[in-house]
């Protein structure tokens, strides 16, 4: 079985990770060469996926997709309209 899309909740303030989500959404928390969501994508793609659907974390798949070497279509949703209409739009 091949999964061609990924769904990644990303949402919430990462209170936990302290001064280093003052000024950064806490997947993108630098770890090692990468941002955390930087090595999930990566895994993803390693694994197949072809389209990673975020949603929550402030749009930054488009910066990120910039930075990172994989051929994987990134799509950001952050309101309930914007996910009913994907929903809509691909039949998921």
């Amino acid at each position: 079985m091949t999964i061609a899309r990924a769904i990644l909740i990303a949402a919430g303030r990462g209170k936990r990770l302290g001064p280093h989500t003052e000024d950064v959404p806490k997947c993108m928390v630098q770890v090692g060469a990468k941002p955390i969501l930087g090595w999930v994508w990566q895994a993803f793609a390693a694994a197949g996926v072809q389209e990673l659907v975020e949603l929550g974390a402030g749009k930054v798949l488009a910066g990120l997709a910039k930075r990172i070497d994989r051929d994987l279509a990134a799509v950001s949703l952050q309101t309930p309209e914007e996910i009913d209409a994907w929903i809509a739009s691909t039949g998921a």
